[in-house]
């Protein structure tokens, strides 16, 4: 899969309103590109060490707007996601609090009802 479509792939993933929901996708797309961009990265080394030992001008590596896009749109989705994440995480607290607070009262008319019968 070339750069393109990836960041294409994760544009759509990211733009989802459940981020937790394609976290595995978009994990897979990640590791995906930067095996691309490492491929990428190392043949670009190649061509600069074969202009090396011919004497040339070594290269300097080029810009890659397609590269800089991919990593805004990913940082974007983990911040969104982290969000999701802590929400998700305040919502079970406060759901096991509620449960806790619940069990308490019920322990405490128990006991208010078994002082009052004996």
């Amino acid at each position: 899969m070339e750069k393109t479509s990836l960041l294409e792939n994760l544009k759509t993933l990211a733009s989802q309103e459940d981020v937790l929901a394609v976290a595995r996708e978009i994990s897979e797309l990640r590791n995906k590109f930067e095996d691309v961009t490492i491929e990428e990265d190392r043949q670009f080394q190649v061509k600069q060490l074969d202009a090396q030992a011919a004497g040339e001008e070594v290269l300097e590596k080029p810009n890659d707007p397609i590269r800089q896009e991919f990593y805004e749109v990913y940082s974007e989705y983990r911040e969104r996601k982290n969000i999701a994440q802590k929400a998700k995480s305040d919502t079970e607290v406060y759901t096991k609090l509620v449960v806790l607070l619940k069990a308490w009262r019920i322990k405490k008319i128990i006991e208010k009802f078994s002082t009052v019968k004996t």
